[in-house]
């Protein structure tokens, strides 16, 4: 008799009360799959927690890097762990940060201007000069040269009012969210 014909909605391991270990290599399916991702690099478990956790706040460049596209700036000055400086802008963080450290800043948390149109509102802004840009059908994937010659990623959607005129050279100023920003031990600090 199949679970079926007993008129059940069928089987399934978390309806059964049953621990699945399901091992992949695609970020995609496990993220979509998981309750819990174990993170393992050379033997090493480094992280294992729901998937937003793992990929909001990674707890090391290897799973940042591993989980998603993702751009990991360091930072010039840390302003006592209480914010930081990258490409001579100055933002704040939302809780205070062990030094040293560095930032991931995620393509979908990045917003871009055309620096001749960037509000000079005082607000947070990296002035950068657009490298590429990629069209992805929903949106462009945009390459980002800051200042200070670090890389970010912008994804940018349909409907941005800046898409129509990306271009490579572009000068363009950069802004994210200090929400949006996972804090990481500079690699060879932890």
């Amino acid at each position: 008799m199949t679970t079926e014909s007993r008129g059940t909605a069928g089987w399934s391991a978390q309806r059964a009360g049953l621990p699945v270990i399901y091992v992949t290599h695609d970020q995609s399916e496990a993220m979509a799959m998981a309750n819990r991702i174990g993170v393992i690099s050379g033997g090493r478990l480094l992280q294992v927690a729901d998937p937003e956790t793992i990929y909001a706040a990674p707890s090391n460049h290897f799973v940042a890097r591993f989980i998603g596209e993702c751009s990991i700036l360091r930072v010039a000055e840390t302003d006592g762990g209480k914010g930081y400086e990258i490409a001579g802008a100055r933002q704040s963080l939302p809780s205070r940060a062990k030094e040293p450290f560095d930032i991931v800043v995620r393509p979908e948390n990045v917003s871009i201007r055309a620096a001749s149109e960037a509000a000079s509102d005082g607000a947070f802004g990296v002035h950068a000069i657009v490298r590429d840009v990629t069209y992805l059908g929903a949106g462009w994937r945009v390459a980002l040269e800051l200042s200070d010659v670090q890389s970010l990623l912008a994804s940018i959607m349909r409907g941005d009012d800046v898409t129509g005129r990306l271009a490579p050279g572009l000068p363009v100023v950069a802004r994210w969210a200090p929400a949006s920003v996972a804090v990481l031990p500079t690699e060879g600090s932890s």
